[in-house]
């Protein structure tokens, strides 16, 4: 399921690449333009927005548990205004099993243009679900007006949904969904004699900056502008103010220079984006199946309807190049668009309705460039199907994103210097983001990577192992560009951020760590006695000790043995490792760190392999197999003045039976805490 909070259901027809105002690309110029006067529909906006006040739900379909391999629900014929509707819930939408059930509901549409449509509400365990894959909604329809789908929130507001197909022979219409809501329709017929504008104003509600791009997407980021733009406009305005001349200081002293309103086209595009890749090739060949004519019949009825912009999507016939604009008002098939190549200024997409068609749109960088020619047009959902919520980047634009184009890292559990008793030390801090969103952070005690994930506030909590003495601390960000490649996020931490360690100087000392996430590896040390450190038998009688049980990460996992503890000078140590799990995620790669002695002394080894199999049930300590890997056998010497010359510490495998002495639980007390 999805990880950053509920999706409004405006299924996007994202752009993987945009129509770059400029091509620069990577700079991210900013322009100050010259406003223009306002659209060209002059009509005022009606006072209230198309709403739905709720009422009583009655069942159509009784509850049923769907799985992950999906199914299709369709409500039967007895059910009234919903007989005919089908679900289809393709597999891996669901990651469990969820209990399903359609209700109808006898609320209220009130629309300022068509006429209303039936009202469903998908419920699942009897409430509402975010799903890994869209959902797909077939409403029948009959004579000529098209049923223009919308999800409705909590306060009865319309949220333009994602019309992925239409069938005209058996008069259907398909929207799809990310989550499972309360759905209504408003039926629209074309009507090309009218005129009306929102609100929205490019020059006061779209961005200051031209679409030139950015390093992270050298080819424009016009679809993270358009659709910030958008919800700003909607969520933010009346609160706020206008947009437009918000955020353009210079954000940090980064060459190229960038500014608020830059950072945050890259930062919404990249969000966005990473929706698009997964989705666009499923869905926008069926949307671009409405004729021209239905295309203009949904934007008219829902410009006027949410009495908010619609975020149009061009192309080309061809597939080269793509684009997106603004749709805020409408004159006799004439609409209004903002288009992020030209701020500040009014521009026109026209439909011609004796031909029934669109005419073709130029965006160009300038009115003496050549410029795009597109002439495939068609609407996007709401516009909110995002990676990461829009009003997570708006808070760090109003921290000036802590006056960075970097990331930058703080640690709020310790500060730089701080000496501690404790060699496992839990590290809790907050990444602010600039234009990538950081998802994961690795901290470098010395040359030792502990990678933790970060939360969609930004905040971290990752466990590492210092050393006794000077600990030094540094730290790696990363993200993912609008492919959803992980990339590294550069931050601006301070640098030679210590921790000073106050305890007894190790002799041994094991950290495990392994790349694949919600997987389960184990540490396994046996001692010169046959005693053992375990997850189910954790401490030896001479005082080794593993610290924790990673059982859903990367780990860390240490096993520790002090000057403190008894220590079996000259006497064998091995270490292996047991995948428990994989939990379906398949192999992982691990990496063990495995240092000797403290401070001056110390001498850290790393040993790094693959395990693709795991077995729970062969998680005794002397267990064999592929679900297995013996990493090495260390012999301690007592510390003097100078090692012995040729002294080997650390020695590569273990050979022949482990000597194990102590009992081995019986296998129902090996539990996993």
């Amino acid at each position: 399921m999805r990880l950053f909070g509920k999706l409004a259901l405006g299924v996007l027809l994202a752009l993987s690449a945009c129509s770059s105002g400029s091509d620069s690309g990577g700079g991210g110029t900013s322009v100050t333009p010259t406003p223009t006067p306002t659209p060209t529909a002059t009509a005022t906006p009606t006072p209230t927005p198309a709403g739905f006040t709720r009422g009583t739900q009655t069942t159509v379909v009784p509850t049923q548990t769907v799985g992950t391999s999906g199914a299709t629900i369709t409500v039967p014929a007895s059910a009234g205004a919903l007989a005919g509707v089908r679900i289809t819930i393709p597999a891996g939408a669901l990651s469990a099993n969820r209990t399903v059930s359609v209700a109808s509901d006898s609320g209220t549409l009130a629309v300022q243009d068509g006429t209303a449509g039936s009202a469903m509400h998908l419920n699942f365990d009897g409430g509402e679900a975010l799903f890994d894959q869209p959902v797909s909604i077939t409403i029948p329809y009959t004579g000529s007006a098209i049923p223009v789908p919308y999800y409705v929130d909590a306060a009865g507001a319309l949220h333009l949904a994602q019309i992925s197909g239409i069938d005209r022979t058996n008069h259907t219409v398909t929207f799809d969904t990310f989550h499972a809501s309360l759905f209504t329709w408003i039926n629209a017929l074309a009507n090309i004699n009218d005129a009306y504008a929102t609100a929205f104003t490019p020059q006061d509600d779209g961005f200051q900056i031209v679409n030139t791009g950015s390093s992270y997407n050298r080819g424009g980021e016009c679809f993270g502008m358009t659709s910030f733009a958008q919800w700003y406009f909607k969520n933010v305005k009346g609160a706020e103010g206008k947009f437009f001349p918000r955020f353009m200081d210079t954000v940090g002293t980064n060459n190229p220079a960038r500014n608020g309103q830059q950072i945050i086209a890259t930062r919404a595009f990249t969000a966005i984006a990473q929706q698009w890749n997964s989705y666009y090739s499923a869905i926008v060949g069926a949307q671009l199946r409405l004729s021209d004519s239905e295309q203009y019949t949904v934007i008219r009825s829902a410009l006027k309807n949410t009495q908010r912009p619609v975020i149009i999507y061009l192309a080309q016939s061809n597939g080269s190049a793509a684009h997106s604009v603004l749709a805020y008002g409408y004159d006799r098939g004439d609409l209004s668009t903002y288009d992020v190549n030209f701020p500040g200024t009014v521009h026109h997409i026209v439909y011609d309705a004796v031909l029934g068609s669109w005419k073709p749109y130029t965006s160009a960088a300038n009115a003496n460039a050549a410029g795009t020619t597109f002439d495939r047009i068609a609407y996007n959902g709401d516009g909110s199907i995002t990676t990461e919520p829009y009003r997570n980047i708006l808070a760090d634009a109003k921290l000036s994103f802590n006056n960075s184009a970097n990331a930058t890292v703080a640690v709020t559990s310790h500060t730089s210097g701080q000496s501690l008793t404790s060699r496992i030390v839990t590290l809790t801090g907050k990444v602010t983001s600039s234009q990538v969103l950081v998802r994961k952070i690795r901290v470098m005690v010395g040359s030792t990577p502990y990678t933790a994930n970060v939360a969609s506030d930004g905040t971290f909590s990752a466990v590492i192992t210092i050393t006794a003495g000077t600990n030094y601390l540094s730290f790696v960000t990363y993200g993912r560009d609008s492919a959803n490649n992980e990339i590294v996020a550069p931050n601006n931490t301070v640098n030679n951020f210590t921790l000073i360690g106050s305890f007894p100087e190790s002799v041994i000392l094991t950290t495990l760590t392994w790349d694949t996430n919600d997987t389960d590896i184990d540490t396994y040390v046996i001692d010169p006695t046959g005693d053992y450190s375990a997850y189910y038998h954790k401490t030896t009688a001479d005082g080794g000790f593993l610290d924790y049980d990673v059982t859903t990460g990367y780990g860390p996992e240490h096993w520790l043995l002090t000057t403190a503890n008894t220590v079996r000078w000259g006497q064998p140590y091995k270490v292996r490792l047991h995948y428990y799990s994989d939990h379906g995620h398949g192999p992982s790669n691990y990496t063990v760190g495995i240092q000797v002695y403290d401070g001056v002394r110390a001498q850290t080894s790393y040993f790094r392999g693959n395990l693709g199999v795991s077995v729970p049930s062969n998680d005794q300590p002397g267990g064999t197999g592929a679900d297995w890997a013996n990493i090495a056998t260390i012999t301690p010497v007592q510390p003097t003045a100078a090692l012995p010359a040729g002294q080997s510490i650390v020695q590569r495998g273990v050979n022949g039976q482990l000597n194990i002495r102590v009992a081995v639980p019986l296998a129902p007390q090996r539990v996993k805490r």
